[in-house]
């Protein structure tokens, strides 16, 4: 991610333009995390009563299933309708958990110090 940095110490500024990038992410995260859950396992043919008829689905499944195989998963998930549960807590945990992992390293002390002669850039220079 190329976040706006601290001309002094290189870390991620805690400034306004860093965090809306932020809730971008979180927003996008979850709301990626709703929609494969919600509509892309039954748009695949991993519907509720099972493999949909002439699905993407239904084109690969072979003549046995192997128990704990990736489509074995994707058919459980969609029959029991738990992938949007699934999808969407994995996105809404990240949701809860970036504002506060992204916090830990950001620079606070030297941004937009005007003593140590530094501003940050803004735009971020490519």
């Amino acid at each position: 991610m190329d976040w706006e940095r601290c001309r002094q110490c290189n870390r991620p500024l805690n400034n306004g333009y860093n965090i809306k990038r932020l809730r971008l992410i979180v927003v996008g995260t979850g709301s990626a995390g709703l929609l494969v859950g919600g509509l892309a396992l039954p748009m695949l043919g991993f519907g509720l009563e099972g493999i949909t008829a002439g699905s993407f689905a239904a084109g690969i499944q072979g003549p046995a299933v192997v128990a704990g195989s990736l489509f074995a998963v994707l058919q459980s998930l969609g029959a029991t309708g738990m992938g949007i549960l699934l999808f969407g807590s994995i996105g809404a945990a990240v949701g809860v958990l970036a504002p506060f992992a992204a916090k830990l390293e950001w620079c606070n002390g030297c941004d937009n110090s005007k003593a140590s002669g530094h501003a940050p850039d803004y735009p971020p220079s490519q």
